[in-house]
């Protein structure tokens, strides 16, 4: 299955950087600022079509036609996470693939063709960028350490504005710290399982956009769980991963 994934990735991957900065058409969905560029929908049949050609008793969870089929097998996927910066012009943006069976999140796949960079995790099998294994970065301080947030800002949650008081006035804030990010919510774990960036936290997104990664930065040594310290789901509402030590000190700055 793991070629499978990452021929799958390669070949969606190969359809965004067609069309990255060519002329092509978008609508929005919720907001002004929810996009769908004709690449997603591109990318999106392609990775459908070969999914239930291959496993066509498989399910899928895709960010732009929903959930259908088998929950007990079943794929999550995002044809092109980083749209905002896609449509811009901004080399951000990756393919992200994840498999679950019975629950469980056995593979991630995170796939930036731009870069050509391959992040890929199976359970219990460790982390990879291109074919080589990754690990979480090593610090042991928050002073400085960057910090990626994906924070929703639309959701129409009440205790929303208060995660975000929170993370800034209890975490950033003392701790002085960088706050760096991509475009892509996906790229963004996967850097953190690669050590670029330190401490990854999402709030209120969707499987999509982090299931693959969750799985790339547990498997890359990293300690992944929710913003209640739960252990990390593919359906999880929140997302904390950093090293084992930079999580704790995180947690404990969040109480």
């Amino acid at each position: 299955m793991e070629q499978f994934i990452k021929n799958l990735a390669k070949g969606a991957g190969a359809i965004l950087k067609d069309g990255f900065k060519k002329k092509f058409t978008s609508t929005t969905k919720r907001a002004f600022f929810d996009l769908v560029t004709e690449f997603d929908l591109k990318s999106e049949k392609y990775l459908l079509d070969r999914i239930r050609k291959k496993y066509p008793a498989h399910g899928v969870m895709a960010e732009e036609s929903g959930m259908s089929g088998s929950k007990k097998n079943f794929w999550i996927i995002d044809p092109l996470d980083g749209t905002h910066g896609f449509a811009k012009g901004i080399p951000q943006f990756a393919v992200s693939i994840a498999f679950v069976s019975n629950n469980q999140l056995k593979y991630g796949c995170v796939y930036d063709p731009i870069h050509d960079e391959m992040f890929f995790a199976e359970k219990g099998k460790g982390a990879t960028l291109n074919g080589k294994k990754i690990e979480v970065g090593h610090l042991d301080s928050l002073q400085f350490a960057t910090v990626a947030t994906y924070i929703k800002t639309a959701s129409g949650l009440a205790w929303m504005p208060k995660v975000r008081k929170d993370v800034y006035n209890k975490l950033i804030i003392p701790h002085e710290m960088w706050t760096d990010k991509t475009s892509s919510v996906a790229l963004g774990g996967a850097y953190t399982g690669a050590g670029r960036l330190d401490v990854y936290i999402s709030v209120a997104l969707n499987p999509w956009d982090y299931a693959g990664a969750g799985l790339i930065m547990r498997e890359a040594g990293g300690k992944v769980t929710t913003l209640a310290g739960s252990p990390y789901r593919w359906n999880s509402e929140s997302v904390v991963g950093a090293n084992p030590v930079l999580h704790k000190l995180v947690m404990e700055s969040l109480k």
